[in-house]
């Protein structure tokens, strides 16, 4: 739903997860785990886990979660970051439903590029950082 990156580096994810109910049956989902996952440099930037909710027949509920991420990446994978043209993060789900007292597992993954968000925030920070050396070495 909506990814941001401020001048620290550091991530706020916005998501959503619709879980549709087809049947006649009240079901009930007992969890939704998620995890953001960087490929390219085998980190996890989070995850965690969304209670669950009663299905009534017939209808769809959404999940919302919000997550302030602290992850700042070390200087190689950030100067790495900066030659990449796509940054992947894989978000993954995996959901648990109680259906007619068996229990029920569905996963999913979407892959987003981040490289739009985070790019520029590495070079502002790139830039500040060289502004503090110019400024240290013009003292001495």
């Amino acid at each position: 739903k909506q990814l941001s990156v401020n001048n620290q580096l550091q991530f706020n994810v916005a998501l959503e997860f619709t879980v549709t109910n087809p049947s006649l049956v009240t079901n009930t989902i007992n969890n939704i785990d998620y995890r953001a996952y960087l490929p390219l440099y085998s980190q996890e930037l989070f995850s965690g886990t969304l209670q669950g909710k009663q299905l009534p027949p017939k209808s769809t509920v959404t999940f919302t979660m919000n997550e302030n991420i602290d992850w700042t990446p070390d200087i190689e994978t950030a100067l790495d970051m900066m030659k990449q043209d796509k940054i992947p993060v894989e978000f993954s789900t995996k959901t648990s439903v109680d259906y007619f007292g068996f229990s029920i597992e569905s996963e999913k993954t979407t892959t987003l590029d981040i490289a739009k968000y985070i790019k520029p925030e590495i070079q502002k920070q790139v830039n500040r950082f060289s502004g503090l050396i110019n400024s240290f070495l013009k003292k001495q």
